[in-house]
């Protein structure tokens, strides 16, 4: 969760955080690869967000930071929507996809998979929001898309890998939209972890 709320935050994270990891990473020997699990930003500001989320894109690039970054959105990833500031549709279908949209113009897709070695590693966004006045009003889960996506995404993946999911909320101990079903599936490999922000 770096939350950074202002460029100047962006501007530490570029001169102190970033060359420590690029160290860090080279010093390993071998490839490496990073997830920030959601809140990337911190942001109340529908006019801040514009300029903070492609500059952190920016700052975790993977010349900064000597490794691919790949990113999950958190509850402060979006832009916030007031009263003064509906999102567009009255669903939270609508609500849901309008929040998202620029975090995914700025890192691409919320629900995503790749393969490392014997890992099947996924990222997923897990907050639900559930009206469009107030950016505190989530819950912990996965909409009706998400959950259909995962399940076609794990049947093309071996029993004999291991599973990486990554998400913001944690799911344990928690039971929002299709939580029970999403541990349930991955628990049918040979080894799952679930790694939240």
């Amino acid at each position: 969760d770096p939350q950074v709320s202002r460029l100047t935050h962006i501007e530490r994270f570029s001169t102190q955080v970033a060359p420590e990891i690029k160290s860090h990473s080279a010093s390993l020997g071998k490839p490496c690869y990073g997830i920030t699990l959601g809140d990337v930003i911190s942001m109340g500001s529908t006019d801040l967000s514009v300029d903070v989320l492609p500059a952190m894109r920016d700052a975790m690039h993977a010349d900064k930071v000597g490794m691919p970054v790949f990113q999950v959105m958190g509850n402060h990833d979006n832009c916030y929507m007031t009263a003064s500031h509906p999102v567009a549709g009255d669903n939270l279908r609508d609500i849901n996809l309008n929040i998202q949209r620029m975090f995914e113009d700025t890192f691409g897709p919320i629900n995503y998979s790749f393969n490392r070695g014997d890992a099947h590693i996924i990222g997923m966004r897990d907050i639900v929001y559930t009206v469009n006045t107030s950016p505190s009003n989530y819950s912990p889960g996965i909409l009706d898309s998400q959950w259909e996506w995962l399940k076609q995404d794990l049947a093309l993946v071996p029993k004999d890998k291991m599973v990486i999911l990554c998400v913001h909320a944690p799911l344990f101990r928690n039971t929002g939209n299709y939580v029970e079903e999403v541990l349930a599936e991955i628990n049918k490999f040979k080894e799952a972890h679930v790694i939240s922000g």
